[in-house]
């Protein structure tokens, strides 16, 4: 898609309540019905896995029967804790975030979506939080390597 293209809503704009990939369902915070699903992590420009919410989940008509599934996601803002597991947190994808602080929403393809996520509302040191934890563990070379003896 061009700068220059326009894009109608009720012409070429649908809105989904959920999505599966990878045989994952995904939800969006749009959804009138369940909230389920709405958190996940997703890869972003930088090629970092982000945890992040999806507020909406659109198929776009960019030409005649040429659609792209889209996602309006919202980062959440990571507290930078001295926690136990602060070492290891980009392989195991656990990270804490004020629960009522996300940064600016951007748009991405659902093929960015990597992860679902659990998500464990709590209290840490004084303040509300979200602990979010990635269901798939990331395993890059050399993460873990050790020699048994």
């Amino acid at each position: 898609m061009d700068d220059g293209t326009t894009l109608s809503r009720s012409r070429s704009c649908r809105r989904l309540t959920h999505l599966r990939k990878d045989r994952i369902r995904y939800g969006c915070k749009s959804n009138k019905r369940t909230q389920a699903d709405t958190f996940a992590y997703v890869v972003n420009q930088h090629g970092n896995r982000v945890p992040v919410q999806i507020l909406e989940l659109l198929s776009i008509e960019l030409d005649n029967n040429h659609r792209e599934v889209c996602a309006i996601a919202q980062p959440l803002t990571i507290l930078d804790e001295d926690v136990p597991w602060s070492l290891y947190t980009p392989y195991l994808g656990i990270t804490i975030s004020p629960s009522d602080t996300f940064g600016a929403p951007f748009i991405i393809p659902v093929t960015n979506l990597d992860s679902p996520v659990a998500v464990i509302p709590t209290r840490f040191r004084e303040h509300n939080v979200l602990i979010t934890v990635s269901m798939d563990r990331v395993n890059e070379p050399g993460a873990f390597d050790w020699e048994d003896d």
